[in-house]
Order: C-alpha cells, then structure tokens, then sequence
C-alpha cells in the first residue's frame, strides 16, 4: 500500500502544515481519489483548514489540531525570524507526534498522511510522509538543514513527491537521500483549466503566511487602484477592510469549483510562487505571473526557474497594464 492508488477500502488520517494554505489545498485531490477508492477519511486541521475541508468534501469527519502557526515578513531576515521560532517548530513536532497518540486511543486508523508535519505519524500504523522538498534551496546552513530534514522524515514509512518525474516542477529541490521508499504521486492540482469567455483582465491569488500575504494584498491594491479602466478579481483567505470599487471584485476563500471558474474567465493570474500555486497553474503558465516572498529560498529558485510568462499580448493596453503590475509589486524594478 504505498502507492495512492493501492490505498483501498481503509480508514485514513490526513492532516497539513499550516504554513501557508498550499499544504491544505493540495491535499484536496488526494482525498477525492481515496474517497474515490472506498476509504474513510479523517482530517485533522486548524479552524481554517478544517473549515476548508468541510466546504469541499461534505461527509469528510474534521478534528481540531493545532497549527504550527509560523508568521514570516519579508521585510525582515528569514533566517532570524526561523531561528527566534524554532523552538516554536520543535514544541510543534512534538506536540502533534503525542496528539496522534491520543488520537489513537479513540479511534482506530490503517494509514496515516501527513503534508509537511513532521511530528504527525505512529510506528504502530503505516505512516506517509507527503513533500515536495527533500533537499531546501538555502544559501546557508543547507547541508545541516538537509541533514534534519531527512532525518525527521525517515521515521515515516513511505515519502510520496507530489511531482512527476518527467515534467520535474520541484526541480532540484525533491533530489533527496531518503533511507525509506519514495513515491512520485503526479502532479496534484484541483482544476480543469479550459479556454473559456473572460470576465477580468487579472486575477490577484492572495496567499502565504501573515503578515506577508497581508502586505502583498496591501501592494495589489496600491498598484491596480491607479488603472481602474481594467477589471480585476481578488481572491484571498485573509480579510481586509478595503474600498471596492466597480473594476474590483473580493472574494473570500472561494470553493474549488468557484476559483476554478475564475481562473478560466481570467487572462492573467497574479500570484505567489508557492509549490502548490505552480502545480495548479503548470498548464496555462504562458498567463501566470509569480512572484517569490522575499526570503523564501524555496520560491526564488522555482520562481526564476519557471519564468515562462509570455506577453504576446494583441491587446496594447492590457500588456502595458501587465508590465506596470510587475514592475509595482516587484517594489519599482522590471
């Protein structure tokens, strides 16, 4: 049973990193093949994730656990802020691993799936350890950090990459020494992204920890509120009291099948460089724009090596409006 596919007609426990949103999401097509497949799913989740999971599978039983709840600001240094957090991250692995102990005293489970959490797995119970990145991009202390890494995720049975081999969007960053089986699980995304009528000329996809995903908003609005003869479409988990105008529309955590819609009726995506935001949008990337939070070596490296966006714009005002974009939340350069 290490493959997706192979996992038939048991009782599963998933559950997610909180860093971000990305972790949660790509967890969605995941479940729908074990639903799929017969099995019995529990997802254990903080408010948000669990809130998410609920809206998206209706008969899906959620259980409260704590998050990590890691908080990055790219104005400030990323290894400063990890390091004043890491005993924030260890109490985190150790507190979710002796969660999954109580747990198991309630209920019984044959596989336990865990995105990104270190901590969440048993030695009695088949353990899967989901990520993309086995081997961080980091300019200092990288071997040291590799080293942990592959350490924390030996103890779990199984590692599955969410990523083709063939295609390769990890790049780099899922070459790995792993002593335990690794399976290349494909590329996870949750649309079918079609050609289709366009209602906005952008789409903003808001994303990331606080308080940087609240800055990047703050700078989309900044920018599009100086060419307001365009329409545009935000899309974001976090709220904000902003003036809406009639060329912008908000939309809170929409359902898959509502972010689904409006990528299809959007010519261009703006939006962070996080793992799960390439694998969604892989297949239309020639209208994606990503940008890298500052600081975070993971999302510069597959930033610079995905930059694929193609401005064969025919619409002369549209591609100026594109430019003007990058050049606003690049913070004044091209």
């Amino acid at each position: 049973m290490s493959d997706l596919q192979d996992i038939q007609s048991k009782k599963v426990l998933i559950s997610a990193l909180d860093w971000g949103f990305g972790h949660t999401t790509r967890c969605a097509p995941i479940i729908s093949k074990l639903i799929q497949q017969g099995n019995s799913i529990v997802f254990a989740g903080n408010e948000k994730q669990n809130a998410f999971i609920s809206k998206e599978f209706e008969n899906i039983k959620t259980v409260f656990i704590k998050g990590y709840n890691i908080q990055l600001n790219a104005a400030k240094s990323t290894y400063l802020q990890i390091g004043f957090q890491l005993p924030k991250l260890l109490f985190s692995k150790l507190r979710e691993k002796q969660w999954v102990k109580q747990f198991l005293r309630v209920e019984d489970f044959d596989i336990i799936i865990s995105d990104n959490r270190y901590g969440f797995r048993n030695r009695r119970i088949k353990s899967i350890f989901i990520t993309h990145q086995t081997s961080p991009n980091l300019p200092f202390a990288n071997k040291l950090v590799s080293h942990s890494l592959h350490q924390w995720i030996n103890r779990f049975d199984t590692c599955w990459i969410p990523d083709d081999p063939q295609i390769n969007l990890s790049g780099k960053l899922s070459q790995h020494h792993l002593k335990i089986e690794v399976k290349y699980i494909g590329i996870l995304t949750r649309f079918n992204l079609i050609q289709t009528s366009k209602q906005f000329d952008v789409l903003f996809l808001v994303s990331g920890p606080y308080p940087e995903s609240k800055h990047f908003l703050e700078r989309i609005i900044k920018s599009i509120t100086k060419h307001n003869q365009f329409s545009y479409c935000i899309v974001s988990t976090i709220s904000h009291s902003i003036l809406i105008n009639k060329s912008i529309t908000f939309i809170n955590s929409p359902s898959t099948y509502q972010l689904e819609s409006l990528i299809n009726q959007s010519n261009y995506i703006v939006g962070k460089c996080g793992y799960t935001s390439l694998m969604e949008l892989h297949s239309i990337l020639d209208r994606v724009i990503l940008f890298p939070t500052k600081g975070q070596f993971e999302q510069e490296y597959l930033a610079e090596r995905h930059h694929t966006l193609s401005l064969s714009e025919t619409d002369v005002a549209r591609k100026d409006l594109i430019k003007n974009i990058i050049f606003d939340l690049n913070g004044g350069s091209r």
